[in-house]
Order: C-alpha cells, then sequence, then structure tokens
C-alpha cells in the first residue's frame, strides 16, 4: 500500500506490485476527475468506479485503461445508459434511458444505435427494428399511441419505402413513402370502404389515379392536392358520367356529360357549371348549339 503525489497535482491511493500501481487503488486527477478499482501492471484493468468532475459517473468493467465489458454510466444530465462497452463506446447490447422518459434497448455500435432495436418514448409511441448509426434504418415497425401502425422501411431515421400504415380508425395505406410522407404509388382504403389507387406526392393524391368512393362513384384521371385536376373521368352510381377537364376538384375546361337518359352535353365549363360555347343533345335527337353560362343556354 502506498501514495504517490505527482507535481501536476495528481494523487494516487493504493497498492503496489514491482512497482507498479497493481490491484487495488484510487487515482484522482488534478482537475477533478477520479477512479477508484483494481489496477494491473500500471494500467486501469478490471472492475471500478470513473467519476468525472462534470458529475458523470461510469461503473462496471475496464482494460487498459479503457471502459470494455459491462457497466453502467450515469451523466448529471440524468442519461443512464446500462450494458456492454468498448474501447470507451457503448458496443454490443444495452438500454439507454432519458430523463424525458424515452429508452432504447438493443444493438449499439460504436456508440452508435445499430443493429436491432425498440425505442419507447415518453408519449406511448414504440418503433422495434433496425438502426443504423442511430437511426432507423431498413425494416421496422412503429405503434404510435394514438393507436395507428406503420411497417416497412426506414431510411436516415424517416419512412422511406415500401410500408403498410394502418390508423385505429380503420383507414390503412399501402405503399411507397419518401421522407415520412406517401410519395410514389400507393393504395389508400378508407374505413368507409373508399380507395384510392395511384399516384401519391409529399403525402397527397397527385398524378394519375382511381378514385372508387363507398356509395359507388368512380374518378379515373389526374389529381393534384388531394383534388381531381386535369383530364379524368366521373361516373356516377346513377349511371351519369363526365369525360373531360378538371380543376381544384371542379368540371373546368372542355368535357362531355351523358345522363342515363341519353342526353348528352360537350363544350365549355367553368367551376362545375356549363358555361362558355357547348352543344346539347336530348335523346330524341334534338340538338342545341351555343352559349351557356352557370348551366343555362344565353
Amino acid at each position: 500500500m502506498g501514495t504517490f503525489t505527482w507535481a501536476s497535482g495528481n494523487k494516487y491511493e493504493g497498492q503496489y506490485k514491482n512497482d507498479m500501481k497493481h490491484g487495488y487503488g484510487s487515482f484522482t486527477w488534478s482537475d477533478g476527475d477520479k477512479y477508484t478499482g483494481d489496477w494491473k501492471e500500471d494500467q486501469i484493468t478490471g472492475k471500478g468506479t470513473f467519476i468525472w468532475a462534470n458529475g458523470t459517473t461510469y461503473i462496471g468493467d475496464f482494460v487498459v485503461g479503457q471502459r470494455t465489458g459491462t457497466g453502467v454510466q450515469t451523466w448529471k444530465s440524468g442519461d443512464k445508459y446500462e450494458g456492454q462497452y468498448q474501447n470507451n463506446m457503448k458496443h454490443g447490447r444495452g438500454n439507454y434511458t432519458w430523463p424525458n422518459g424515452n429508452k432504447y434497448s438493443g444493438d449499439w455500435k460504436e456508440d452508435q444505435r445499430t443493429g436491432k432495436g425498440t425505442f419507447i418514448w415518453a408519449d406511448g409511441d414504440r418503433y422495434e427494428g433496425s438502426w443504423e448509426n442511430g437511426n432507423r434504418y431498413g425494416h421496422g415497425k412503429i405503434v404510435f399511441a394514438n393507436g395507428s401502425v406503420y411497417e416497412g422501411d426506414w431510411k436516415d431515421d424517416k419512412r422511406t419505402g415500401k410500408a403498410v400504415w394502418k390508423s385505429k380508425g380503420g383507414d390503412q395505406y399501402k405503399g411507397e413513402y419518401v421522407d415520412g410522407e406517401m410519395h410514389g404509388k400507393g393504395t389508400y382504403t378508407w374505413s368507409d370502404g373508399a380507395t384510392y389507387k395511384g399516384q401519391w406526392k409529399k403525402g397527397n393524391m397527385e398524378g394519375k389515379g382511381i378514385r372508387t368512393y363507398s356509395n359507388g362513384d368512380v374518378y379515373t384521371g389526374h389529381w393534384m392536392n388531394d383534388k381531381k385536376h386535369g383530364m379524368g373521368t366521373f361516373t356516377w352510381a346513377s349511371g351519369d358520367k363526365y369525360e373531360g377537364q378538371y380543376k381544384n376538384d371542379m368540371k373546368h375546361g372542355h368535357g362531355t356529360y351523358t345522363w342515363p337518359n341519353g342526353n348528352k352535353y360537350t363544350g365549355d365549363w367553368k367551376e362545375d357549371q356549363r358555361t362558355g360555347h357547348g352543344t346539347f343533345i336530348w335523346a330524341d335527337g334534338t340538338t342545341w348549339v351555343g352559349q351557356w353560362k352557370n348551366g343555362q343556354q344565353c
């Protein structure tokens, strides 16, 4: 047993062997850091406790001065890690708890969440799946506190790739995601039975798609920002049919409307009304060609 004090202010109190720190001892650095535990041939090796001057504490295994093995590290902030270490880094299996209640349990690699793991947020959201460099990456499933579920691909901590999303209320989307939003090709089914199958852009129906409504109506055509926009065909369950241009969810531009009784209008439309030049043909063959305004002949 002995005590050695350096001119720098560092101090060791403990066992020696062959002129080396060996056995059990405490080393205090001039900056306030302190280690108490096992030593082997002048190196911190074995089990011990390291307390940093900033309040962070590690209790566990050491190999040649580095945290390697199993240990528990607690930060002054309240963060806590229990698990495996290698070369001073979280590496292997471990549990990390944040002061706000968030918790991660799973694989680590070089201080990053990498491999398989489960992250539980304080608000009740829960993710189980693959990780890479601290981000959700690969295949994973998240169950939100509100009851909705997403299972599929992830990239850089965002929903990206192919997946299935289901809401607690019964809605479902199956298709492609980019940066956390429905983007690409996909099918959305509402709880009332209505469906949309087609293209998506940043979470909205955009591009070509087919929407079937719960009452039997069907629209096939172009969309923009969740609205019928561009060329399309709308067929009502009643038998009515419109083929033509749309703008902001309304018949707008040039189009043809056919009634179940055989009547037919072909011409201009404005904000869902026959407005402009058009031709109306009755089922008996009578024809009227001229100007229209708000659905009425001028």
